[in-house]
C-alpha cells in the first residue's frame, strides 16, 4: 500500500505549496504526495514549482480550495479558477484533484474540464456531504471518483461503523484515502492511539494520505511509521 503526505501537514515548518515541503514528504518515506492547496494563494504558488518536482512520487494529487470567496458554479469566478487548474494540470498530470462536495452549487461546470476530480466526504461541520446518501445525490448528477476520509466519518460517527456502509456503497469509487486522528481536528495517531481509525481501512488497497497536523519534523517520521506499521499488521498493541 502507497502511503504519503499533505503538505498541509507541514504548515508551521513551510509553506504548503513548496520545494520544502515536498522534501519533507520525501524524507519521511512517503511514496505519494498530496498538494494541499486550500486557497487561492497557494494555487498561485503551486505554478511557480518545477513541472518535475513530483517525479520521485508514485502519485501525486491536489487539494482544492473548500471555503472560498464564492461557490463552484455558473459564476466567472468558478471559471477562472478552474481555467487555471487546469493549466496546473497540463503541467503536473495529478492522478487525483480533491473537491469538498459542500462547495459546489452546481456540478455541471466540472464536466467542461477533463479533470481526475474525487469528491471527498465531509466532517460533522459542514451541512452536506457526511453521509452515503448525501454522495449519492452528487454521483447521480457528476460520475466521478471518491476520497475517503476517516477522520471526517470519525467525527460523525465515532464507532466508525460508518466507513464500512461508504466502503460498501461505493468501493469501485473510492480511490484515495485520508487519515489522521481526532482530538482537536486532525491529530498524530502515534499520539491519540486511535488504532480503531486506522483498523477501519485494513485490507482496503487503496492509496493513503496522511492529513495530521505536527509540532515539529521529527513527529512526521513517527506518524508514517505507526500508520504503516498498523496497516500492514506489523504493529498490533
Amino acid at each position: 500500500m502507497d502511503i504519503g503526505f499533505s503538505t498541509g501537514c507541514f504548515y508551521k515548518f513551510c509553506h504548503p505549496v513548496s520545494l520544502q515541503a515536498v522534501h519533507l514528504a520525501k524524507k519521511s518515506g512517503a511514496t505519494i504526495i498530496e498538494i494541499q492547496a486550500g486557497s487561492l494563494e497557494r494555487l498561485k504558488k503551486l505554478g511557480e514549482l518545477d513541472a518535475d518536482i513530483f517525479s520521485s512520487f508514485k502519485r501525486a494529487s491536489l487539494h482544492l480550495p473548500g471555503a472560498l470567496p464564492f461557490r463552484y458554479g455558473k459564476n466567472s469566478k468558478t471559471v477562472e479558477l478552474l481555467d487555471r487548474i487546469n493549466a496546473e494540470q497540463e503541467k503536473f498530470h495529478f492522478n487525483a484533484i480533491i473537491l469538498h462536495p459542500d462547495a459546489v452549487d452546481d456540478w455541471d461546470i466540472f464536466k467542461k474540464y477533463d479533470l481526475p476530480i474525487l469528491v471527498e466526504n465531509m466532517d460533522n461541520r459542514k451541512h452536506f456531504g457526511k453521509t452515503t446518501s448525501d454522495l449519492q445525490k452528487v454521483f447521480s448528477r457528476f460520475d466521478t471518483k471518491m476520497c475517503l476520509d476517516v477522520n471526517h466519518i470519525f467525527t460523525n460517527d465515532k464507532s466508525m461503523r460508518l466507513t464500512q456502509d461508504f466502503i460498501q456503497t461505493f468501493f469501485g469509487r473510492i480511490s484515495e484515502i485520508h487519515i489522521s486522528g481526532y482530538k482537536t481536528l486532525h491529530d498524530p495517531l502515534f499520539k491519540t492511539r486511535q488504532n480503531f481509525i486506522v483498523d477501519s481501512i485494513k485490507g482496503l488497497d487503496v492509496p493513503v494520505i496522511i492529513e495530521s497536523a505536527f509540532d515539529d519534523e521529527r513527529e512526521i517520521t513517527k506518524e508514517f511509521f505507526y500508520i504503516k506499521n498498523r496497516l500492514s499488521g506489523a504493529l498490533t498493541a
